[in-house]
């Protein structure tokens, strides 16, 4: 049964210019959605020879709807895919912005903790200097 469908249909068996049987596809877009056509095996790679042909079938009812809805479909993916990609390269921004807030803040504070130990070795030391002068004096007084 097979054989005989093939053979009946004058679409079957047609090579595009590569050599290649040429493919019956399904146009996607408008104004041909649903419309049938053979195109070059090869039409995405760069040794594609551009064999496009249209195949004159009647799409039926339910092809034409669902190709408006797989239009519709694709339509509404690539809004949300651009939507998408706009929110990643606001976050991207953001991200480079809270890692220089970041890195301020870091400095900051080493510099802060820096100033810190600072002032504790100054401490210490006065510390440790009126230590000695409290010995001297007590040393006086005995």
């Amino acid at each position: 049964m097979s054989s005989d469908s093939s053979s009946s249909n004058p679409l079957r068996g047609v090579n595009c210019g590569c050599g290649e049987r040429a493919p019956l596809r399904t146009a996607l877009i408008e104004p041909n959605v649903g419309r049938r056509f053979l195109g070059c095996v090869n039409y995405k790679a760069e040794t594609g020879c551009n064999f496009f042909e249209w195949a004159n079938l009647k799409p039926c009812p339910r092809g034409k709807e669902f190709g408006n809805w797989i239009v519709k479909k694709k339509i509404d993916l690539e809004k949300e895919n651009d939507e998408l990609k706009a929110k990643i390269r606001e976050f991207k921004l953001r991200e480079e912005w809270l890692s220089v807030k970041l890195n301020s803040m870091y400095r900051n504070m080493k510099e802060m903790e820096d100033d810190h130990a600072l002032k504790m070795e100054e401490w210490k030391n006065k510390f440790d200097w009126n230590e000695l002068e409290m010995e001297e004096l007590r040393l006086q007084v005995k």
